[in-house]
């Protein structure tokens, strides 16, 4: 019951009920599904108050992140950071065993130079994933080989604006049946091989930039961009 409860407030109201019982104390961070946006305040801030707000924002990240991500109840994990400087992300963030969707977003409003950067060392294990959705992350290549050849399981691919890549690679996932790929800065070369089962591909081609695309033994495709 509680856990239902919770499940109708924002992440940040979930928090809050922690101090109505001890009942309440750990169970909002147990909810299936949680939701997350860091937004600055609408004033114009100053360069030393942009600072301590970010690293307040990295703090509390690596705070939540370790508590909820790695729960073994939470199947949908949706982040959205609107600031006004790059915003490392937890390692932990792909710990869930039982995830099902990540969608990490960066607030394209505010980030127009900046970028939420994902590091190499991540920690991944959520072999269930069936949705994954990173717009405006900066990752290199090698973190999103690691990443689609963990979560074979995936049905929905959405890359949107990442910086870091030169490359990506998405091949031999049997289930995947929607993919979509905007670039972002620089050459980007795509390579799409052994998707047996996707039908929705959208990939952004852009004239100013060189561009690659190979596809490889898949079936049944609608290219739209």
């Amino acid at each position: 019951m509680i856990n239902r409860i919770q499940s109708f407030l924002p992440a940040k109201e979930a928090g809050r009920t922690c101090v109505l019982s001890k009942s309440w104390l750990h169970d909002w961070s147990t909810i299936p599904k949680n939701h997350l946006r860091f937004r600055p305040p609408l004033k114009l801030l100053s360069t030393q108050q942009l600072k301590t707000y970010s690293e307040s924002i990295n703090c509390t990240l690596q705070r939540w992140i370790h508590t909820v991500a790695s729960g073994s109840s939470l199947k949908e994990l949706y982040l959205t950071i609107s600031v006004l400087e790059s915003i490392a992300l937890p390692d932990e963030i792909f710990l869930g065993e039982n995830l099902e969707t990540i969608s990490v977003k960066a607030d394209p409003y505010f980030f127009l130079y900046h970028s939420l950067l994902m590091s190499n060392n991540l920690v991944i294990k959520c072999v269930n994933l069936r949705v994954l959705e990173l717009i405006k992350v900066t990752l290199s290549d090698e973190t999103l080989v690691n990443l689609l050849s963990t979560c074979i399981l995936l049905e929905k691919i959405n890359l949107s604006n990442c910086k870091g890549l030169s490359r990506i690679k998405v091949k031999n996932l049997c289930y995947l049946p929607e993919l979509e790929i905007t670039p972002g800065t620089g050459d980007l070369t795509s390579e799409i091989y052994y998707v047996p089962s996707l039908h929705i591909f959208k990939h952004t081609l852009l004239c100013d930039r060189n561009n690659f695309l190979s596809v490889r033994k898949c079936e049944r495709i609608s290219l739209n961009g």
